[in-house]
C-alpha cells in the first residue's frame, strides 16, 4: 500500500505534495502501526463533518493498494491538532516518517 499526503489551501492557496510512503517498504512493526493508523484515521473522518473555510488548509490523504486508489481521506486544519481526526492524521504521519508542513 502507498500512502501520498497533500496539503492545500491555505491564503495562498497552497497544492503542496508533502510525500508518500510504501508500506511494503516498512518493517513489519512499522507497517502494522500504520495499518492501524489508517484505519483510525478512515474511521474518524466518517465519523467528523468536513470544516469549512476557504482560508484553512487541508490535508488529502491518498492511499492505493495493488494500483487501486481509493477515495481520499480529507482532513480541514482548524487550528486543534488536539481533536481526534487531525491528531490521528498527525500520529500517522509520525509513524511513517511524513511532514506535515
Amino acid at each position: 500500500m502507498i500512502i501520498s499526503v497533500t496539503r492545500r489551501g491555505g491564503f495562498a492557496g497552497l497544492d503542496q505534495p508533502l510525500g508518500h510512503v510504501d508500506l511494503n517498504e516498512l518493517p513489519a512493526e512499522g507497517r502494522a502501526e500504520a495499518q492501524k493508523g489508517i484505519e483510525a484515521l478512515q474511521r474518524l473522518a466518517n465519523e467528523t463533518p468536513p470544516g469549512a473555510g476557504a482560508d484553512r488548509f487541508r490535508y488529502e490523504v491518498y492511499l492505493e493498494k495493488e494500483g487501486r486508489a481509493a477515495p481520499p481521506i480529507i482532513i480541514v486544519d482548524e487550528g486543534e491538532w488536539d481533536r481526534p481526526l487531525p491528531r490521528a492524521l498527525a500520529d500517522l504521519a509520525q509513524t511513517i516518517g511524513l511532514p506535515l508542513t
